[in-house]
């Protein structure tokens, strides 16, 4: 009965607008529930602390809250929860440039991604973890591992045709290239980027694509590839005007 009566001021002063006094009524609630071991009173009073200590910008206890919470989705081997929760942990680390920890917690991310097996999304859960573990590693100047991480990514987000997100870390790929001096990869990934643009019919994006790869090619004095790719940038210039 406490602890429903608990839930009942906390989601009333939520209500009212009272964010302060409805964290209180939660946190009361959750310290309630840990010692009883009920689980389903922990989870609704961890998902509405995460909630308003988000929007309290109370980011030292969001973060305590959404490891408090991972912790339990393990133990009940929630695996698809747990992947969120600590998904969601590392994004506000990331946002709060924290990137150390950011990087240590999307790596355990993909321990429960990995166990997700059925689930439709896994694939997508685990490039999507992949994905901001390059962002990470670019951030902290690892670039080897940052390319690593992005080629699994862009690989799996190619596969599932889900384009947009391939496109992005295309483009990740082609400055570490560069960066890397790695000018035949970063050829091939500046054409993978134009198949894509082409496909949505991205007619300026396109246009600055074959430039691009035509200075690619005219830089290391490859003068009949610079010259096609010219050409169709020409072609398709006077076609858009």
């Amino acid at each position: 009965m406490e602890s429903l009566a608990l839930a009942w001021l906390g989601c009333h002063y939520r209500e009212l607008g009272q964010l302060e006094q409805a964290l209180k009524y939660f946190q009361k609630r959750y310290a309630v529930a840990l010692p009883l071991g009920d689980w389903a009173a922990q989870k609704d009073s961890l998902a509405a602390l995460i909630d308003l200590s988000t929007r309290l910008n109370l980011s030292e206890r969001t973060i305590q809250y959404y490891k408090a919470q991972a912790s339990l989705f393990k133990t009940l081997k929630d695996y698809g929860n747990e992947y969120t929760s600590l998904y969601n942990l590392a994004l506000l680390q990331f946002n709060r440039q924290q990137y150390q920890e950011a990087l240590i917690r999307f790596e355990r991310a993909l321990q429960p991604a990995r166990l997700l097996e059925g689930d439709s999304l896994q694939a997508e859960k685990i490039a999507n973890a992949r994905y901001m573990l390059g962002q990470c590693y670019h951030r902290l100047g690892q670039k080897e591992a940052a390319i690593s991480c992005y080629e699994q990514a862009v690989n799996t987000y190619l596969e599932l045709a889900i384009t947009n997100w391939a496109e992005q870390g295309l483009e990740y790929l082609a400055s570490l290239y560069r960066e890397t001096q790695e000018l035949d990869k970063e050829i091939e990934c500046q054409k993978q980027r134009l198949k894509l643009v082409q496909a949505r019919e991205d007619r300026i994006t396109e246009q600055t694509l074959l430039y691009l790869i035509g200075n690619l090619y005219n830089n290391r004095k490859q003068h009949q590839p610079a010259l096609e790719y010219y050409q169709q940038t020409a072609t398709l210039a006077r076609f858009c005007c």
